[in-house]
């Protein structure tokens, strides 16, 4: 079994107990942005069971959920909790995008805001939350989100640094391939990164990682022997194309 296979099998087997993600991890869904309000303190947002992530633009708090591929259409709340307040229901409606299989906010019976509330790989230049991620490698996007494997493929030079994308706990470090390793971070909030093959690890499992903090170094993947790693992210148990939602 090849570096590729191997993360395909790893990505469902360990995050599927940590985050309950779906039966189909591969297919990407979609991200909705909605607006939580202006507060002093984050709100902590939840969608149903699970804790959503947010992020501040401006004065303004948004809740970033991730949407199944299969959601059914109709109306979802998002709710929000500031401190000891009574918690706030945010309602936004769901469709079905016309030239896909996922799910997408509803948008079509009013106007716009200036930065919309609604995320996908069809409409990213409408919203793009800068999201305090960085790229784990310096190098190019080979392609788009790669759904045989569930992740995004990004090239560079062998021996390449590969970082934390964001602060977290590393909850697994797994053997997938000789000399190489895949490391899952839990960043909190409901996100978690996934990354492989990492060559020369320097992390444990219970480590806490800072954000650009090295896990060890880029090697040689099975596609055309180019060397760069495969990174899966999930929002709230959701898979996502992590070029969808970082700059």
């Amino acid at each position: 079994m090849n570096l590729r296979a191997i993360f395909a099998a790893f990505v469902f087997s360990l995050l599927c107990p940590a985050v309950g993600v779906a039966e189909h991890p591969n297919t990407p869904g979609s991200v909705a942005i909605v607006k939580l309000g202006a507060t002093t303190a984050k709100p902590v947002a939840r969608f149903g069971r699970r804790e959503v992530l947010v992020v501040k633009r401006g004065i303004e708090w948004f809740g970033v959920v991730g949407l199944p591929h299969d959601l059914v259409p109709g109306e979802y709340i998002v709710t929000s909790v500031v401190d000891n307040d009574p918690a706030t229901n945010v309602a936004f409606m769901v469709r079905r995008h016309n030239q896909s299989n996922i799910a997408v906010p509803d948008i079509s019976d009013r106007e716009l805001p200036d930065e919309s509330e609604l995320l996908s790989w069809k409409s990213a230049e409408k919203f793009s939350p800068t999201l305090p991620f960085v790229k784990p490698v310096f190098g190019d996007k080979l392609e788009e989100f790669d759904h045989a494997i569930g992740s995004l493929t990004l090239v560079s030079a062998d021996g390449a640094s590969v970082v934390a994308p964001k602060a977290g706990l590393v909850t697994a470090v797994v053997q997938n391939g000789p000399g190489a390793h895949q490391v899952t971070i839990d960043h909190g909030a409901g996100v978690f990164s996934i990354i492989a093959p990492i060559y020369e690890v320097a992390v444990s499992r219970g480590d806490e990682v800072l954000e650009s903090m090295r896990l060890g170094f880029a090697g040689a993947m099975a596609a055309g022997g180019r060397s760069g790693i495969n990174w899966a992210v999930a929002l709230n148990g959701v898979f996502v194309d992590p070029g969808d939602i970082i700059e």
